[in-house]
């Protein structure tokens, strides 16, 4: 990615987070800026949920994660990604809320592809829809 690139995106990002008129929000917006924050799980999630253009992407060891709200719904998907191969199953707020400490980073969601096509789809597995 251009340098370029990156600073569209992360000024896009920085847009999105600026919107969310709710506490927390500030200090998730100074962390993205690189500026002194201590934003915790609860911050992230506000602004996942205001927000559910933007991905939160986390890295452990050569694993990612990322977690993104689920269109008209309140829960969340997850998509690993280990190997190379990609997992995406539903993951619930309070596991959201959870594992969204510590070093998140927050991505544009068109600029993240692997939820389209994984090597494995679990979702609407583990809460079931309802049909209204």
């Amino acid at each position: 990615m251009s340098t370029e690139t990156t600073q569209a995106t992360t000024s896009r990002v920085e847009h999105r987070i600026a919107a969310v008129d709710m506490p927390g929000a500030e200090r998730v917006l100074r962390a993205v800026r690189g500026e002194p924050a201590a934003p915790n799980g609860r911050d992230y999630l506000t602004v996942l949920f205001r927000q559910p253009n933007l991905v939160a992407c986390l890295h452990e060891d050569e694993d990612r994660t990322y977690l993104q709200r689920q269109p008209d719904r309140s829960a969340f998907q997850r998509a690993i990604v280990r190997d190379g191969h990609v997992e995406v199953t539903d993951f619930g707020v309070s596991g959201a809320s959870i594992i969204l400490g510590g070093d998140v980073e927050l991505l544009a969601a068109e600029a993240v592809d692997v939820f389209e096509q994984p090597d494995a789809d679990r979702r609407g597995q583990g809460f079931g829809d309802v049909d209204g």
